[in-house]
């Protein structure tokens, strides 16, 4: 991060500390485009998953659903990360001649919506991987549990 980023144009210097960084990475002036990014690992013993992007669906009712309020009605504001049309997980694992189905593992660095954005498109018996500190509720850290898989899916160790 180079110094200049530490300065917030004007209509920006009143946020908070914590999502300081947020409106630097989504703000066009101040750095291009970050992609929300999955890494497949298609590994002779299974197919991984790093991640899974953002969703078309981002900032819609539907998508925060389970949310609380406060996240759901801050994260479209603060991050406009809502992927294009054609360019969703499904697509894109198709690319590499994969299939939701085939994978084996999803592993989450993190559980920020364009890292699981797309948790809803593998497979119900895609077991999700995940570090136990992911797990705890933050209101202010921008966690969207509500999006994780239930029925015993998420797991801290294999």
């Amino acid at each position: 991060m180079r110094e200049w980023h530490r300065e917030l144009p004007r209509e920006l210097s009143e946020v908070d500390d914590e999502l300081r960084l947020p409106m630097m990475m989504s703000n066009t002036r101040i750095t291009s485009w970050l992609d929300c990014t999955a890494w497949l690992i298609d590994h002779p013993e299974r197919c991984i998953l790093v991640d899974t992007g953002e969703s078309i669906g981002f900032g819609t009712s539907a998508y925060f659903e389970g949310v609380p309020k406060t996240l759901a009605k801050g994260y479209p504001t603060i991050i406009d990360a809502t992927a294009s049309n054609g360019n969703d997980l499904t697509r894109a694992l198709a690319v590499a001649g994969v299939t939701p189905a085939d994978v084996e593992l999803c592993v989450l660095t993190h559980t920020h919506s364009d890292h699981i954005g797309n948790i809803d498109q593998l497979a119900v018996s895609t077991p999700v991987l995940v570090s136990p500190q992911e797990l705890t509720p933050s209101a202010r850290g921008g966690r969207l549990l509500a999006k994780l898989p239930q029925g015993g899916r998420v797991q801290t160790g294999l």
